[in-house]
């Protein structure tokens, strides 16, 4: 218990005053009674000094006006003796108990220091720490767990420390407990273990938790919490910073089947020009249109390979996913390269999510092309393991089995110097513009994450294998319904705004719709577009826009149109992803959007859909 803390100078008057009290009182009682124990009070009193030296100091005053008392006393002749003995046992009481004030304040003062010293460090301390009594009743929580959890000081006090955990979390934490302390069976007690937390606005956010036990009466446990916000929010940044540098690894191989495409729509255009062939003029415009469209399929695997999403497992198919990448790949190692793949495990899923497929894959190709020079080849395999053959110690039976993902190149190799720094990041030994040092160490953070292994065997001159072992999973692929085409026709009597300030897709928007039975608006820009709502409000029904166009953009154009004409449908476009939009602002989340170019069918479903809104 923590005692009063009075002014030195008040504590020192008052113990003074009442020892000389004391000694005034002393001469009318008996000699015979040690008197000078009436002193211990006195030095008692000390306790609430600042100072420890006092006890000693008024255990000095008191022992000697005893002394003078026992001299003086009209009874002191006649008793001789044996008042002395009785005044130098008192007086050693007196000294007894100074010495045991001391000692008390003694350890009083460092405690309290000790107090102060904790509370300075848990107040400036970035980490949350928060310690709970074994019913997980809160009884301390410092102020960085209370800004972590959106709290303010004081409404966390003798809380149940549940409140801060997410459901189911909240509602298993007392069983846990419980279990823990009849069993010993640790589920939450431990260090470095990632968890999600609950702030009081309902937002869940990432930490890694640290718990121990102590406590003699009574066991206490305290939490040690650090936001993994900014961890998270770096890691997707040097992920995306990633894929972007992928994506400037493919700008060559990008650039020269653009020159392909292009050369091939050129010369199917001079022959178209200079024949009367009608059947031959019908046969050169097909071709040009599937060259379009496989431009097409070539933006669009770049688009979803940059985009930024947020990092959703679900059960893949790794063959499958390196399937759809072969392309890609071999775009990344141009014609200088072979290629081989060899792809054994075609029904082994992994709970993992796709993107990070794609850039593990992307981060090891370019690793690999890298190591290569001028010529050489990479080999893509994959098998299902189990952990007996990846030496993973799954003896006795373990049921557990492993996608083997297996990258090997015949380039320069490593030396056992490089292989020990590999994986850490901004290490690199290509020269500073041609690298960042973040390609393996992505991949090992994201293998790892996914509570997979990876192993890496190289030497000078004899090219690298790395092999990656994912745990697969028993989770079925949800099948993704195939949505249904919409007839290629529209609803007569139908009249729709297009809105585009490129002229030859608005030219070609326009054809199509009118061949889909539509009545049809052109506008180049938002202010005709407007122009043309107020001239024939009553004869439109929906406006299809481009979103980025000079002036009034389509988000803004839409907007007024609502404001005005509150029943007039809109079906945004654009050759951006709606993801991307809705992150930069140009249109809300939940709005209609088709991405260009797209397929007649999926913007005749695109128009239907929104006419029926």
């Amino acid at each position: 218990m923590m005692l009063m803390r009075h002014s030195r100078q008040k504590v020192l008057l008052v113990a003074i005053v009442a020892a000389l009290l004391v000694f005034v009182t002393g001469f009318s009682s008996p000699t015979g009674v040690a008197h000078a124990i009436l002193y211990v009070p006195v030095v008692v009193a000390s306790m609430w000094s600042t100072r420890r030296s006092d006890p000693l100091m008024l255990a000095g005053l008191c022992t000697a006006l005893a002394a003078v008392g026992a001299e003086l006393h009209p009874e002191a002749e006649s008793l001789g003796v044996h008042v002395w003995i009785n005044t130098a046992l008192a007086g050693l009481a007196i000294w007894i108990t100074a010495a045991g004030v001391r000692l008390r304040m003694s350890t009083e003062q460092e405690l309290r220091e000790s107090e102060e010293e904790m509370r300075a460090v848990l107040n400036t301390a970035i980490d949350g720490v928060i310690t709970s009594d074994e019913w997980g009743v809160i009884t301390s929580i410092n102020p960085a767990a209370e800004e972590i959890f959106g709290y303010s000081h004081g409404e966390l006090d003798r809380a149940n420390i549940s409140v801060l955990m997410p459901s189911p979390f909240s509602e298993e934490h007392d069983a846990y407990v419980k279990r823990y302390l009849k069993t010993g069976e640790k589920k939450i007690i431990g260090v470095g273990r990632e968890v999600v937390g609950l702030r009081k606005d309902g937002e869940e956010v990432p930490l890694e938790l640290g718990v121990s036990e102590w406590g003699d009466g009574g066991r206490r446990f305290t939490a040690i919490l650090r936001d993994l916000t900014d961890r998270r929010r770096l890691e997707a940044e040097i992920r995306q910073g990633q894929k972007l540098e992928a994506i400037g690894q493919l700008a060559g191989g990008i650039a020269h089947d653009f020159n392909n495409l292009l050369m091939g729509v050129i010369g199917c255009c001079r022959i178209a020009r200079s024949s009367e062939n009608t059947e031959e003029i019908k046969a050169q415009v097909i071709e040009v249109h599937g060259a379009a469209e496989r431009g097409a399929v070539l933006t669009r695997q770049l688009l979803n390979f940059s985009r930024r999403k947020d990092l959703s497992p679900e059960p893949v198919l790794i063959d499958e996913v390196i399937t759809r990448l072969k392309d890609m790949l071999a775009r990344l190692l141009t014609e200088n390269f072979d290629l081989h793949i060899d792809l054994q495990a075609p029904s082994a899923r992994v709970l993992i999510d796709p993107g990070q497929v794609e850039q593990i894959l992307m981060n090891l190709a370019i690793n690999g092309r890298d190591a290569l020079g001028e010529r050489g080849h990479l080999r893509v395999e994959t098998a299902v393991e189990s952990c007996e053959e990846i030496g993973l110690g799954g003896g006795g039976g373990d049921p557990r089995t492993y996608v083997k993902l297996e990258i090997t190149d015949n380039g320069c190799g490593m030396t056992e110097e490089v292989q020990a720094k590999a994986f850490d990041p901004f290490f690199t030994t290509k020269a500073p513009t041609e690298g960042t040092g973040l390609g393996l160490s992505t991949v090992y953070g994201l293998v790892r994450h996914c509570g997979g292994h990876i192993h890496l065997t190289s030497a000078p001159g004899k090219g690298t294998n790395i092999k990656l072992h994912l745990p697969t999973t028993d989770v079925e692929i949800t099948p993704r319904e195939a949505p249904k085409r919409a007839e290629r026709q529209g609803t007569p009597g139908k009249t729709i705004l297009v809105v585009e300030d490129d002229r030859l897709v608005r030219a070609g928007l326009g054809h199509l719709l009118r061949e889909l039975g539509y009545e049809v608006l052109l506008a180049t820009c938002g202010a005709e577009a407007l122009s043309l709502c107020e001239e024939r409000a009553q004869e439109i029904n929906l406006v299809l826009t481009d979103i980025l166009m000079p002036g009034m953009s389509g988000g803004e154009l839409v907007g007024e149109i609502g404001t005005r004409y509150p029943k007039m449908q809109h079906l945004f476009m654009s050759a951006l992803p709606t993801e991307v939009l809705i992150e930069r602002g140009n249109i809300a989340e939940g709005e209609a959007s088709i991405l260009k170019p797209c397929s007649d069918e999926d913007l005749a479903e695109a128009i239907a859909i929104a006419l029926k809104r």
